[in-house]
Order: structure tokens, then sequence, then C-alpha cells
């Protein structure tokens, strides 16, 4: 609860410094993204190095920060690493996924179709959920990796911030899963309403009919929502926990 109150407080208080560079992060991951099929979100990843920079600046008592720092994670000799942790990090959420969420999509499959029979809804919000699972796992181990690239007192040349991430949160990890569990349904309603989005489009281009209206509005509504206060408070609460536990490595 601690984490949680001074996070909100210092988001509330630099709301208008960060959510500038939060926009900036959106603009230039989707267009790196679109724009370098394969490779591009390999070559955006530096970007969440400065967002981590700016709420970690912030939360170690800065009141603004002092120079852009959306591409810092571009800058020096560090460009090559950077991408490379977190492409390891987001490389082995990609294979936790790929190993264990089709022996669980199966076993859903097979166990839903018949409960949820004539709620389509229901029923691929809930296969999408099963791969969060394993997602959640990995992240959580490596949660503090950004946040260590974007230290100016952490050296990359000694130190993995892969393994350091798991040595800082090692006897903090109960803290950190109750830190994200406030935000887990929210993530779950985007993540699974986008699938089911997907889907209702696909059947509006064949059908010509609008499905569910209700929930495409309610779930329309609640992106920007998560573009404007939910990531940036998601952000803001690991940037405590960082703050907290950066000298117990």
């Amino acid at each position: 609860m601690k984490i949680f109150i001074e996070a909100t407080r210092l988001l509330v208080k630099n709301y208008f410094i960060l959510i500038p560079r939060f926009l900036g992060f959106y603009f230039f991951f989707g267009l790196i993204f679109t724009f370098i099929p394969g490779f591009g979100w390999l070559l955006a990843m530096p970007l969440s190095v400065g967002i981590a920079y700016a709420t970690s600046y912030i939360a170690l008592g800065g009141e603004t920060v002092d120079r852009p720092t959306l591409f810092m994670g571009y800058e020096g000799n560090t460009t090559g690493k950077n991408i490379l942790y977190l492409a390891i990090k987001w490389g082995l959420v990609a294979l936790a996924v790929s190993a264990l969420w089709r022996p669980v999509f199966l076993f859903l499959a097979q166990r839903l179709a018949h409960f949820f029979e004539g709620d389509d809804i229901l029923f691929y919000s809930s296969l999408a959920l099963s791969a969060l699972l394993p997602a959640l796992v990995v992240t959580t181990l490596l949660a503090m990796t950004p946040y260590l690239l974007a230290d100016p007192k952490f050296d990359q040349r000694v130190k993995n911030p892969l393994t350091t991430s798991m040595k800082m949160l090692k006897g903090h990890y109960g803290k950190l899963i109750l830190l994200r569990i406030f935000f887990i349904p929210w993530f779950i309603w985007i993540l699974a309403g986008g699938i089911v989005m997907l889907i209702l489009f696909i059947y509006m281009i064949f059908s010509g009919e609008v499905p569910y209206p209700l929930f495409i509005k309610s779930w329309l509504i609640s992106v920007p929502v998560t573009l404007f206060i939910v990531l940036p408070w998601y952000h803001m609460v690991h940037t405590v926990l960082y703050v907290e536990l950066r000298d117990s490595v």
C-alpha cells in the first residue's frame, strides 16, 4: 500500500512532465514496429529504457527531467546491449508462452467449448487468458531489467541486468505480485478484449452486422484510459519498488 500511495503521489505531481514521454513512446514504438517488419519490435525496445529513466529520475527526487530521455537507450555504446538484454527478456516470455500455451490451450478448448456454448466472447477470452500465465512468470522474474539499464550507477560491463533483476527481487516477489494483482484485471480486459475485438472485426467484415455493440464501445473507451492512466501508473509503481530495492545488490 505504501508503494501505491507514493507512486500515485509522484504520478499526479509529475503527470504533465511524464505523459508527453509516454505519448512519444507509444508513437515511436508503433512507428518503428510498423515500418520495420520483423525486427521493428527489437529496435524499438530501448525506448522502454528512456521511460524507465524518466520515472526513476522523478522517484529518486528530481522534480523535472533535465533533458530529453526517450532515446537515451540508444545513446553511447550501450544500444546493442540494451537491445540484446531486452530481446532476451521478451524472447524468454515468447518461449514460455509457446512452450506452455499449446497444452493449456488444448486443455481449455476441450473443456470450455461446451461450457461456453453460444457465448463466443467468454470462450475466446478464456483461451486468450491462458497465454498470460507463463508470460507473467517470466516478466515477474525480469521486471527490473529496464530500470537497471536506465540507471547510471548500474555498470553493464560488470553485471548482467537479467540476473541482477532476479537477485534484486529475491525475497520480494510476493510484494511485486501483490502490486501487479491490482493491474492484472485491467490488462486481462485489454488483452483478451483485443483478441475478441479482432475476431468480431473479421465477423463484421463478412456478415455486415455489428455484434455485441456494448462490449465494443466499452473496450474502445478503455484503450485511452490504459494509455493515459493505467500504463503510466503501472510503470511508476514498478519504479518506486525499484528505488526501494536499488541498493540491495
